[in-house]
């Protein structure tokens, strides 16, 4: 009954945080890892009916978990993103997002406008391309390189009304000029129901270093590979955190 107690709790927070999930149970695989570094969770997402993505039952949220502070659920920092991303082998793709608003300008009416920012290969995690155009390039989540954004279908026919031809057109956000490079098909909604545009991650130098390995504000997502299961992933992500934890220590 405990068990269920607490996976019925990490079900509504996921309902309360990330609408995009809502249609899901979760169960939480917790790790252990030292004292000032996160301890990274995988979330597997087990289906009560089937999430808008391809082989959705692949896709796994990774969280951290701070037992000193009596906190889980916790954002991953920029460096520990990184860190994922480049020893796990256990998954196909690990991509990072936060949620970002922007004020869209130099058209009509100025807008506020409900984005992300997303690290390139968040669409290739949940196996979704663009309806027209084409989606971030890894080239472009990279910083002063990023000067591009998607477009959700809703915000393509409101705001410039379904044009064809919007692909390579600039528009103004944050009083920047950035480069439509695609537009998203009408089903697709990440990481919430009413998000309207995405933009890349490409963290600026500051955030990956050291000093910052402490500052928790990425959702992260993951997709599991064909011959891997959760159990080899975790098991796998136990050794990258331990090393983590001996690599990042503080004296």
């Amino acid at each position: 009954m405990d068990t269920l107690l607490k996976d019925i709790r990490y079900a509504l927070r996921g309902f309360l945080k990330r609408p995009a999930f809502a249609a899901i149970a979760i169960i939480t695989l917790a790790l252990g890892i030292g004292a000032n570094s996160a301890i990274f969770s995988v979330v597997n997402s087990i289906v009560l009916r089937p999430l808008p993505y391809q082989d959705s039952s692949q896709l796994m949220v990774l969280w951290g978990n701070l037992h000193n502070n009596h906190l889980d659920e916790v954002e991953l920092s920029a460096p520990e993103l990184v860190d994922v991303q480049k020893q796990s082998q256990s998954f196909a793709d690990v991509a990072g997002y936060t949620n970002q608003g922007f004020n869209l300008s130099g058209i009509d009416q100025p807008e506020r406008l409900r984005g992300a920012l997303v690290s390139a290969n968040l669409f290739s995690t949940l196996k979704t391309q663009a309806s027209l155009g084409r989606t971030f390039l890894k080239e472009e989540d990279q910083f002063e390189h990023d000067r591009v954004v998607v477009l959700s279908h809703a915000l393509w026919q409101r705001r410039f009304g379904a044009d064809p031809t919007i692909v390579n057109k600039t528009i103004t956000l944050d009083g920047q000029p950035v480069t439509i490079v695609g537009v998203m098909p009408s089903g697709f909604r990440f990481p919430e129901k009413d998000t309207e545009l995405w933009r890349p991650l490409a963290f600026q130098p500051d955030l990956l270093t050291e000093n910052n390995r402490g500052s928790h504000f990425l959702n992260v997502v993951a997709r599991l590979r064909q011959d891997t299961t959760a159990a080899q992933a975790q098991a796998e992500l136990n050794a990258i955190t331990a090393r983590m934890s001996q690599d990042h220590k503080t004296t």
